[in-house]
């Protein structure tokens, strides 16, 4: 079991006094703001990616926060190409992953469905993606 502090929308000062009590696993859902949070914040963190993550900032995110530990939020075959490719290309160790399976159905949440969609990732990752390790399946139930 481990315990993820997620610290989005938090200012770094804050993050940096939950560090300072012994936190080491942080989680953003906002692209930039981990970005900007990786580059002052200390090197040891193992900062956890649980947000949508556009195919195109992915060699950035790999390049700009090596302290990547894991990233929750693979739902396309494009996404984990271009995401083995940056931890190929930044000859980085195995990048975790969570698989996002849309279970809900709702517009407003991503993730593949379940069944073919599903099947086509996880070959393709297991085939294709030696750079990416997955670590399980993530979902997001139906809203109230």
């Amino acid at each position: 079991v481990r315990l993820v502090a997620v610290s989005k929308t938090k200012p770094a000062e804050s993050i940096q006094e939950l560090y300072d009590a012994g936190f080491r696993n942080f989680g953003e859902n906002y692209f930039q703001e981990l970005v900007e949070k990786a580059q002052i914040l200390p090197k040891d963190i193992k900062w956890h990616f649980i947000g949508h993550l556009q195919s195109s900032k992915a060699s950035k995110l790999i390049r700009e926060v090596p302290n990547l530990a894991v990233l929750e939020t693979i739902d396309s075959v494009k996404l984990a190409g271009k995401l083995n490719t940056a931890c190929e290309t930044a000859g980085r160790d195995p990048l975790h992953v969570f698989i996002q399976v849309d279970t809900s159905g709702e517009d407003t949440k991503s993730g593949v469905e379940d069944g073919p969609e599903l099947d086509e990732l996880l070959v393709y990752m297991k085939e294709k993606c030696p750079h990416l390790q997955i670590a399980g399946l993530m979902t997001i139930g139906a809203g109230a």
